[in-house]
């Protein structure tokens, strides 16, 4: 883009590949507030809090992604993050990736769909292949953090297909007095 830099961030390979394929590579955060925010923040008030306790993490950073500035941001602020504001950026989009998967998988799971469907399906919507995010790495992570609160989605379906076999669907329905009276309510 014309009037615009790139900043190269280590990251590990599955934010690698998530930010690649929501935001293209080079990454284009400008439409998305929070993330562009995030940026600027990193290049304008960059941290060095953390960065001696983090040198011994940055191995697991293996991958780069590279992120479209402004020009105006890129000369007034710079280009380079410090190793705390990388893993700060990191673990932003890490969060936000186990977040989704935590929920799509709950979400399969809950529907009455095995856990290792449900991580496959997973792997295939958001194109995560195995040398990106392992499954066994999903499964742990999702098992470690999985919501307290399993989804289920049965005694909800039945009863809406009873309301609607009942009021809707059943031609003697006005036969049927003791469900009659809830449903017609509804109508």
């Amino acid at each position: 883009m014309k009037n615009h830099f790139t900043v190269s961030v280590p990251v590990k390979p599955y934010v690698k590949k998530y930010i690649v394929n929501q935001f293209g590579d080079p990454a284009n955060f400008i439409q998305h507030s929070d993330e562009y925010q995030l940026v600027q923040n990193c290049l304008s008030s960059p941290s060095i809090r953390y960065d001696s306790k983090i040198d011994r993490q940055m191995i697991i950073y293996t991958d780069s992604i590279r992120i479209l500035v402004s020009q105006d941001i890129f000369y007034r602020y710079g280009w380079e993050f410090t190793r705390t504001d990388i893993r700060k950026f990191g673990k932003y989009f890490e969060r936000k990736i186990k977040f989704l998967m935590k929920a799509y998988v709950s979400i399969h799971v809950g529907a009455g769909e095995p856990i290792k469907d449900a991580i496959q399906k997973f792997q295939q919507k958001f194109e995560l292949e195995e040398s990106f995010w392992s499954y066994e790495a999903i499964k742990k992570d999702y098992y470690r953090n999985k919501p307290d609160y399993p989804f289920d989605f049965f005694p909800n379906i039945i009863e809406q297909l009873d309301h609607l076999f009942l009021a809707h669907l059943s031609p003697a329905r006005d036969k049927s007095t003791s469900k009659k009276t809830k449903y017609e309510i509804n109508e």
